[in-house]
């Protein structure tokens, strides 16, 4: 009769404290002497800046003329709406916390209060809908941190929206 067994724990427990390499068939020491300090990253892409690159990409293969030029004017397009959410968020962030100015921008914290982000977020989606209905919606996204940034110095949800509201008025 078995009297110390638990469910769930059926064959032999002790594979589970041994290494991966063991099933690979390489040695523990092969592992060891190939530290990971030695991987340099060569390359990367924020996700929001591939669709540009697939599109240069595309533009550089294309040969024909009047494709090229189709794919160049909607790369130029594009270009021109991101520099545009970039300066409506640079002034959202001034309109919304002049005395914080453009830090905003450049400083990525970790949000704590997720139901304000999802208010402000909401009311900049449907203020600014155009461009979340656009392909460069993944651009959008990444331009959200000014939002996070905001709420986290404590400036109020309610003036954040004031803001969104009041650059798309300023803009149309």
């Amino acid at each position: 009769m078995i009297t110390q067994s638990t469910p769930y724990q059926y064959g032999n427990n002790e594979l589970s404290k041994m290494f991966l390499c063991t099933f690979l068939g390489s040695s523990s020491q092969t592992a060891d002497s190939d530290p990971t300090e030695s991987f340099t990253l060569t390359h990367l892409t924020p996700s929001c800046e591939v669709p540009l690159i697939i599109l240069k990409n595309k533009i550089q293969r294309e040969t024909d003329p009047e494709r090229r030029e189709a794919l160049q004017r909607d790369y130029h397009k594009k270009i021109q709406t991101r520099a545009k959410i970039e300066r409506t968020m640079q002034d959202i962030a001034k309109l919304a916390s002049p005395e914080v100015g453009t830090m905003p921008l450049k400083d990525r914290n970790p949000l704590t209060g997720l139901h304000n982000m999802k208010d402000v977020a909401e009311h900049f989606r449907l203020t600014f809908s155009e461009w979340c209905e656009e392909q460069d919606d993944g651009f959008v996204l990444s331009c959200m941190h000014v939002f996070a940034t905001l709420l986290e110095s404590g400036v109020e949800v309610a003036r954040i929206k004031e803001a969104v509201s009041y650059v798309n008025s300023s803009e149309h």
